[in-house]
């Protein structure tokens, strides 16, 4: 691994690590460094869910762009 250097308290290269939650096009986006399979399983399907989740109430809804 190359030395780099990290501002944050106990991180370490390697582990998973969000680098980005953001909303684009009215659903969530995530992304990681360092993650596994069933991390980006996990990550996958709550993207898939914010697309058909209210963000309001947390019941079901779609996608609209009015």
């Amino acid at each position: 691994m190359t030395d780099v250097r990290c501002h944050c308290r106990g991180y370490q290269l390697g582990y998973p690590r969000a680098s980005q939650v953001k909303e684009k096009f009215a659903q969530l986006r995530f992304y990681m460094t360092h993650y596994t399979d069933e991390i980006d399983k996990i990550i996958r399907e709550a993207e898939r869910k914010s697309a058909v989740t209210c963000e309001c109430c947390g019941k079901p809804g779609e996608l609209r762009d009015d």
